[in-house]
């Protein structure tokens, strides 16, 4: 299911939701790529949501779901893993307490 869900959450031309929301440790690519969805793609401003959250250095021991993109993409068997160094995913959703 995860895998599954991750191919299509990986598709950018996707737009059918899945249950993964990305995160990236990144602050200046991501407001960059709110612009271009806004004025590259026209995408609705209401659609587009930026939420910084932090996360413990610990993340790999906590009890919720999240995954480093890398790992997924290396799974799968991806030739480009490492394109996704920068991106993690939470599966259904981002704990409160992070955000």
């Amino acid at each position: 299911m995860l895998l599954n869900e991750w191919e299509h959450h990986r598709d950018m031309d996707n737009r059918k939701p899945t249950a993964l929301v990305s995160v990236s440790d990144r602050i200046v690519d991501t407001v960059q790529r709110a612009y271009e969805k806004y004025y590259d793609f026209d995408e609705d401003p209401k659609v587009i949501w930026i939420a910084f959250i932090r996360v413990s250095n610990r993340w790999r021991g906590c009890q919720f779901r999240v995954h480093w993109g890398v790992e997924l993409a290396e799974e799968y068997g991806w030739d480009d893993a490492g394109a996704f160094r920068h991106e993690f995913v939470f599966e259904w959703s981002i704990p409160e307490d992070f955000l």
